[in-house]
């Protein structure tokens, strides 16, 4: 069946993640007394042990109850847009949780995150709109949630929160305002050496007067982008 390789994939998936989260948590020096990540470890293990024997027996019959999943899929594929649109929203609120945020810190991680969420989204699309396999909804899907993980971790910091959110992010906007600092300043001050070219485009909201500092963050994720 064309639709069996989702399951190795998935076990390598899980199979990554526990052996990420065993060093994560051998790094913290909490593998033998964390609870949490103990639990994290065990339930990837178990996750990919399960993909991997439910793929050996997909492989030799179709049970009724997966037939009727898809079946059940089929007539919910509306929900499965929904689901496929907002599952990068669930990721990146998840990696900026205070707390579960800790364990998807690598890039692969959560990319291994969107990958996952792809290849469900992309199997219940295909249960519903069977006339295009399974590998473009799973391109089409997984395109869509990278560009839009991409935009949310971008967007995300845009808020008028008065302090700074990161290393020298004032330096950054003191840098760009130095092109305008006879208005700003009353003196002319010295253009940046470093990075001119940057700091003048995002000097471009200072030649609208003063504006609010959520503005500036915005303008400046939207050169990011």
């Amino acid at each position: 069946m064309k639709r069996q390789w989702f399951f190795p994939s998935w076990v390598l998936v899980f199979v990554y993640l526990a052996v990420r989260f065993w060093q994560q948590a051998r790094a913290l020096g909490v593998l033998g007394t964390s609870r949490r990540w103990q639990a994290a470890i065990f339930l990837s293990a178990l996750v990919a042990f399960g993909a991997l024997v439910l793929w050996g027996w997909l492989r030799h019959t179709i049970p009724a109850w997966v037939a009727a999943l898809g079946h059940l899929a089929g007539r919910a594929r509306q929900f499965g847009v929904v689901v496929a649109v907002l599952y990068p929203v669930g990721v990146f609120l998840l990696v900026w949780h205070p707390m579960y945020g800790a364990y998807f810190t690598s890039l692969w991680t959560r990319l291994a995150l969107l990958y996952l969420g792809a290849s469900l989204c992309a199997l219940w699309l295909y249960a519903g709109w069977p006339q295009r396999p399974p590998v473009a909804w799973l391109v089409g899907v997984l395109l869509y949630q990278v560009v839009a993980y991409a935009l949310l971790w971008f967007l995300g910091p845009v808020s008028p929160y008065p302090l700074s959110l990161g290393w020298s992010e004032t330096s950054r906007y003191y840098y760009a305002s130095l092109f305008l600092s006879p208005r700003l300043y009353g003196f002319r001050a010295a253009w940046p050496a470093l990075h001119p070219s940057r700091y003048l485009l995002q000097s471009i909201p200072f030649w609208f007067g003063t504006l609010p500092l959520w503005v500036h963050r915005a303008w400046q994720a939207a050169l990011w982008i």
